[in-house]
């Protein structure tokens, strides 16, 4: 992204291009695509499809909710003190999106001929995992844009296209999910894969 320079006695600061304003948009369809899924289908299904008792999800959002305010602020300290070579925040966007696929496709698949704690259990594992994959995820994100760029209008122009492009995978994943379910027999798991797909490519 634009790196700083100087001018006479006045910092000066290269232009963050159009390609790399859009490709960090368009990166986050996946990851914003399966947030709104989540957090638009996640309950009905457990209560609906997986027949689970909606006191004990209620509990596991309220429970994932803490943990995510404990493990953001670690997973950014971690983040800010990565070195290696592919930098500070690029290598999370190497095997993250793998875990988050994964996990994110396990909470949506109905796991069969468990006992209910069995699967309580089955479904409390995977969500807190697809939740601190989240996490991992979108710190380095949100960290990446002061540190490439210290202009002001630079940064609100990248994280605006950023926020419009996830709003638009918002509106797709709300309003077209129920229709597409409709082609796998109801299950979710194909077009978390596809979206990841999405991210992971970018």
């Amino acid at each position: 992204m634009s790196t700083m320079f100087e001018k006479g006695d006045v910092m000066q600061y290269k232009k963050v291009s159009a390609r790399e304003k859009y490709c960090f948009g368009i990166g986050a369809i996946g990851k914003d695509a399966i947030c709104n899924m989540v957090g638009v289908f996640l309950m009905v299904y457990f209560t609906d499809t997986l027949y689970l008792a909606p006191a004990f999800v209620g509990v596991l959002f309220f429970v994932a909710r803490i943990w995510d305010a404990v493990n953001d602020p670690m997973m950014g300290m971690i983040a800010d003190r990565t070195h290696n070579r592919f930098g500070r925040y690029r290598s999370y966007y190497l095997w993250v999106p793998v875990v988050l696929t994964f996990a994110a496709f396990m909470v949506f698949l109905a796991p069969k001929g468990l006992s209910t704690p069995q699967k309580v259990a089955y479904i409390a594992v995977f969500y807190i995992i697809y939740g601190m994959a989240y996490t991992a995820l979108t710190m380095p994100t949100v960290a990446a844009v002061p540190a490439n760029t210290k202009n002001d209008k630079e940064r609100n122009t990248v994280v605006t296209l950023a926020c419009g492009v996830m709003s638009l995978a918002f509106c797709f994943v709300s309003t077209f999910t129920t229709k597409l379910t409709a082609i796998t027999n109801g299950s979710y798991s194909p077009w978390i894969l596809t979206e990841q797909l999405r991210l992971s490519h970018f």
